[in-house]
């Protein structure tokens, strides 16, 4: 298995739930006090730590690409998701959020960044179950630094008790065309905040009822 980014041996698995995000949600997990995991087939499989297999990938990236070249995007999700914690009040559906709330410096940088993270994981999950997206051109946009025309972040302000999950991970829902994907989307949640991240080829439908947020974008965002 290669590094589907670099071509270099696939030595490291992606988290599915970011390690931040589970510690800021779980705290301290421990062997005699776990969290579980729930997912078709596999119900209540204790999870004792972040750092664990059951919320991880298969390895497809190599070690460079999964930690030095794409920790500045981690570190985007990461405090986009502590200043999306500290807004007050918290943004309701339909409502708009300044991104420079998010990111009060280096913005054009920091969404990029973001929307790069997103872009890993979308490939990460088209490696592991076999969707057929343009991971190729997913690569290129990484090594680069630049964002995918075709990937939109469309995020979610989700109500408070409205669900017993504290982190979800989606699966992809995908629409296929002559054996390629044209248009994809899945969801990430934790907690109160949600992201669909939706990939749309030029011509081809969207599978969410929002366009969503895309870094050229950058001066606001609206939540579904």
């Amino acid at each position: 298995m290669h590094c589907w980014i670099c071509g270099k041996q696939a030595n490291s698995a992606e988290h599915m739930v970011k390690a931040s995000d589970f510690r800021t949600v779980f705290g301290h997990v421990t062997h005699k006090s776990p969290v579980y995991r729930h997912s078709i087939g596999d119900i209540n499989r204790p999870i004792r730590g972040a750092d664990v297999s059951p919320i991880k990938f298969e390895p497809s990236l190599c070690q460079e690409c999964n930690n030095a070249r794409t920790q500045p995007h981690d570190r985007a999700w990461a405090k986009f998701v502590a200043n999306f914690r500290a807004l007050r009040p918290r943004p309701k559906a339909g409502e708009t959020v300044r991104m420079r709330r998010i990111y009060p410096t280096s913005l054009r940088e920091s969404s990029i960044a973001l929307h790069l993270y997103f872009l890993k994981q979308l490939g990460c999950h088209s490696v592991q179950n076999n969707v057929p997206l343009p991971i190729h051109q997913f690569a290129t946009c990484i090594l680069s630094g630049n964002a995918h025309p075709c990937v939109r972040l469309i995020f979610v302000s989700v109500a408070p008790g409205s669900s017993k999950y504290q982190i979800q991970v989606g699966e992809i829902n995908a629409l296929n065309r002559g054996g390629k994907t044209v248009s994809a989307v899945w969801h990430y949640r934790i907690e109160t905040l949600g992201v669909f991240v939706s990939y749309a080829e030029p011509g081809h439908p969207l599978l969410t009822d929002v366009r969503g947020w895309h870094p050229e974008d950058i001066g606001v965002t609206r939540f579904a």
